[in-house]
């Protein structure tokens, strides 16, 4: 592990050496810190999975929002931690390894495809959906080195768990995401319901519609987490990312007799990022949603045995064939107006 300091040559062309080696490596900065961590393999093969729950080993998960979309969950084994170890594994290898890399397919979805997803996911809410979470892609040429990109997310999201993330199957990812799914050792647990977005509006008042949205992913984590002990959760509260602005509930809680990952896999998807109720929210999704979303909005983060510190991927844009591909969604509510939820993508779209 190393501080982020001034060394930031040294860590641009690591950055740039692994992605060039292919290895399957993960650099990030957890929120309000300054250490970046760093997990690596000294070879480009994988752990697979087909979902959270099957994981089994430590290291640094990857997980696809959906596991029955045909990627699988992956770990990146610690072979390799820290700056020191990696740039001396680094030093031995001068040529790529042989595993090719994968391309997920992507498809951009421009303002008219939008408001025709919108209308058809807005009819379908009703009885048996109360939200659902809309989410779009857009494409722009990479101009600017992958490295370079993550040291100015390093510099501008402090109050974000940022990272950069590869391997041969996912391809590479930045990220720069708020929310937390899970983390906790020793049986204690926290995590957070964050729903409800708006620009910056200061101390403002927040809307009906927004905090409509926000309560129904607390009643998700009501539910889910009722079956465990010591549970307590904060008042709603406002907090800022940016131009952005989120209501946010935390939780802790106790939970015995359940591995971390398997803990995960009962929290994900939560209303945030799919809807409620979360069975019904996909369906629609899988039949109107146009975006392959990928690991967009799935899960990264370290897990070991008895602990685990996860993420959800957010504000994250996926690197592919000379391309950056950014990700954004919002949550479609009875009330919910077109206009005002493509401005929120637009608004949340990372490197515009």
């Amino acid at each position: 592990m190393k501080m982020i300091n001034s060394c930031n040559n040294e860590l641009k062309q690591l950055i740039d050496k692994a992605l060039r080696i292919n290895i399957a490596v993960a650099f990030f900065r957890y929120p309000h810190e300054n250490e970046l961590h760093i997990v690596a393999q000294k070879s480009s093969e994988e752990l697979q999975f087909n979902a959270i729950a099957a994981i089994d080993g430590s290291g640094f998960v990857i997980a696809p929002f959906n596991s029955s979309c045909g990627l699988p969950t992956i770990v990146i084994r610690p072979e390799i931690v820290g700056l020191e170890q990696l740039k001396s594994f680094l030093n031995t290898c001068q040529t790529p390894f042989e595993t090719p890399s994968s391309s997920i397919s992507v498809a951009d979805v421009d303002k008219q495809a939008y408001v025709e997803m919108f209308q058809n996911v807005k009819s379908s809410i009703g009885t048996e959906t109360s939200k659902v979470v809309l989410a779009r892609s857009r494409s722009k040429a990479l101009k600017t080195a992958v490295s370079d990109l993550y040291l100015q997310l390093l510099s501008s999201c402090p109050d974000r768990m940022v990272s950069l993330f590869h391997t041969p199957t996912a391809g590479t990812w930045l990220c720069a995401t708020p929310e937390l799914l899970l983390s906790g050792d020793n049986d204690n647990y926290a995590t957070m319901a964050l729903a409800g977005t708006r620009r910056n509006a200061g101390t403002a008042a927040w809307d009906s519609k927004n905090v409509a949205e926000h309560e129904v992913v607390c009643r998700h984590f009501d539910e889910r987490l009722s079956e465990y002990s010591n549970v307590k959760s904060s008042d709603h509260y406002t907090i800022d990312f940016g131009v952005l602005q989120h209501l946010r509930t935390d939780y802790t809680f106790r939970a015995e007799g359940i591995s971390p990952q398997c803990l995960a896999a009962r929290l994900h998807p939560t209303p945030a990022v799919c809807g409620r109720p979360v069975d019904s929210a996909m369906r629609v999704i899988d039949a109107y949603e146009i975006t392959n979303r990928a690991y967009y909005s799935g899960v990264i983060g370290m897990l070991s045995k008895d602990s685990c510190r996860l993420y959800i991927n957010l504000r994250c844009a996926y690197v592919h064939d000379g391309q950056l591909t950014a990700f954004a969604g919002g949550g479609i509510m009875p009330d919910s107006d077109v206009e005002d939820e493509w401005r929120e993508t637009e608004m949340k779209m990372l490197f515009d």
